[in-house]
């Protein structure tokens, strides 16, 4: 049977949300660091999560011990709780599990990391499965399958799902395939429970990551493909102010959460909580032909496949595609954004992790370029051979990662190293 009956028989939401989930959560249990002391919860991992131990396991919110000290006693935790959030119905899982099989109620042995695992494994999958929903209006059956197959296996989306699944960007994945599913519904029939729906995941989202927020663009111009269409949406917004405040009612709430953290511990309702610490953006001096090429976790050394994602992006922009030049926009605020943060390289880690939620804008670009590209025998032969090999690459860089590729003694030998480790020389 060829290919393309296969995938258009499979590959609907379902089935495809439910085997990449399968696959996400038997690689994390064959890869599950049993005897080790420390598995998934350190460094920002563990300034995620602490948020779960103190709040139900008999902890002190007001004294997180991965925090930083203030002068009033109390420590302060730099990370946001959104991750926390997200995390907490399968953190209540594990205790409710540990104390039927004996486990210690400590937030941090095996029953807690299970269920850590199987909760990113479902935010991926549900990722997935919303973000297909959302390319379906514009993309057959076939071309989103192997979207997916080529984003999953060909970025570090695979990695961050299943070996460092402490860290917040498969969440955050999760939260902007939704919102990209649900603009779309939003766009078709404005109602109060969308308003409200849309609200709840942009709160989420500004509390994991704030500068993430400028998804939220994708909702104010979706459908637009030139700057003259800005003027008449923004008069739409303002008649649509009844849906506009109910939005910003529901995002609040969210948002009210960390709020009350830096109150309860600091004092103040509004806190860069990362400046207590020193660090900052510098505006001016963005390095952004490093954060793409640089050696030290550059975009497209570690995901060359999403290059071909962005080309579609830009191709599908040009060509007026549905809301393909607010999309890149957004992008290339957050290269911006990356490229200015004191740490662009975003520390030791696989690849550029920064851009992992993004996927879920370059997604469409990588369906528009497959769908381009699929009527040339040859063309697609190319392509379909150059992915493999790029896939391949992938996810053996995915087994033989170790922290940190980073760092000041980190340089172009080591990658070459790293590559004559993945075809086994």
């Amino acid at each position: 049977m060829r290919f393309k009956t296969i995938a258009e028989k499979f590959s609907f939401p379902g089935p495809v949300a439910l085997l990449f989930f399968l696959i996400c959560l038997g690689t994390f249990f064959l890869n599950f660091p049993f005897g080790a002391k420390i598995k998934y919860i350190w460094s920002d991992a563990e300034g995620y999560y602490q948020y779960l131990p103190a709040i139900f396991s008999g902890g002190d919110l007001k004294h997180l011990p991965y925090a930083v000290p203030l002068e009033n006693g109390n420590t302060l935790n730099i990370f946001h709780i959104g991750v926390a959030i997200l995390q907490a119905p399968f953190y209540l899982i594990a205790e409710f599990l540990g104390a039927i099989f004996g486990y210690p109620r400590d937030g941090r042995s095996d029953i807690y990391m299970f269920l850590l695992g199987i909760g990113a494994s479902v935010y991926l999958a549900l990722g997935l499965f919303f973000i297909q929903l959302f390319l379906r209006n514009f993309f057959e059956k076939g071309v989103i399958l192997i979207s997916v197959i080529g984003v999953f296996f060909g970025s570090n989306l695979y990695y961050y799902s299943t070996l460092e699944v402490g860290m917040s960007h498969v969440y955050s994945f999760f939260l902007f395939s939704l919102f990209l599913f649900l603009t779309h519904r939003f766009h078709e029939s404005q109602t109060f429970s969308r308003a409200i729906m849309l609200g709840l995941i942009a709160g989420l989202i500004i509390v994991i990551r704030p500068n993430n927020g400028i998804v939220i663009l994708a909702l104010i111009f979706y459908g637009l493909n030139s700057l003259k269409e800005v003027g008449p949406r923004m008069t739409w917004w303002i008649r649509q102010y009844k849906l506009v405040l109910t939005m910003l009612g529901a995002a609040f709430f969210i948002t009210f959460f960390q709020m009350w953290y830096w109150y309860t511990v600091a004092g103040k309702w509004i806190l860069f909580s990362y400046g207590q610490i020193g660090q900052q953006f510098f505006w001016t001096k963005a390095v952004m032909g490093k954060v793409l090429f640089s050696s030290q976790n550059g975009f497209f050394i570690y995901a060359p496949i999403m290059a071909f994602a962005l080309i579609g992006i830009f191709w599908g922009a040009m060509k007026k595609q549905n809301t393909f030049f607010v999309f890149l926009v957004i992008w290339a605020l957050a290269w911006y954004i990356f490229s200015s943060w004191w740490c662009w390289w975003f520390g030791g880690a696989y690849g550029h992790r920064a851009f992992i939620e993004y996927f879920a804008l370059l997604f469409p670009g990588m369906a528009f370029f497959i769908n381009k590209i699929k009527h040339s025998k040859w063309v697609t032969l190319s392509f379909g051979s150059v992915a493999f090999i790029l896939l391949f690459i992938s996810v053996r860089m995915t087994f033989l990662y170790t922290s940190p590729w980073d760092g000041p003694e980190w340089g172009w030998d080591d990658v070459g190293q790293v590559m004559q480790n993945v075809f086994f020389y």
